[in-house]
């Protein structure tokens, strides 16, 4: 079981290792044990006095599942909707589409067929549009 102690900003419980309250989104401050100098919470040894620290570093950070004042348990939030950076990824392959579609009808418009070049952007718009389609089911 992981150990849980309050952030000193607004007192919320947090895991040991946990690099920002789930709260108030402040950074913990870790002390050592032992001669209470400021640490961080990945380091194996206190650069100060050398003692071993104990830190349990969670794989993945989530809130604690303690109770509040009126006896209910905090959940960790659900996401909604898409990630900035899969928004952009997204946006990014419609505009590639897009160009490559209209290039390709320029391109055979004026040469009678479609430029080498134009599949790269194709095949990128098609590429980035399936990867953010395929990784929302995810």
């Amino acid at each position: 079981m992981q150990q849980l102690f309050q952030c000193n900003r607004c007192g919320a419980q947090n895991y040991v290792g946990q690099p920002y309250c789930w709260h108030c989104q402040s950074k913990l401050q870790y002390n050592c044990p032992n001669c209470r100098s400021p640490i961080e919470p990945v380091m194996i040894n206190c650069p100060y006095c050398n003692a071993q620290l104990n830190f349990q570093i969670p794989t993945q950070y989530q809130y604690p599942n303690i109770p509040t004042d009126s006896g209910e348990y905090k959940q960790q939030p659900k996401k909604k909707g898409m990630s900035t950076w899969n928004q952009i990824e997204l946006v990014s392959g419609i505009v590639a589409l897009v160009l490559g579609i209209f290039g390709s009808i320029m391109s055979i418009k004026d040469y009678g067929y479609i430029q080498p070049r134009l599949y790269i952007a194709l095949a990128y718009g098609i590429g980035m549009i399936l990867y953010v389609v395929l990784a929302r089911k995810k």
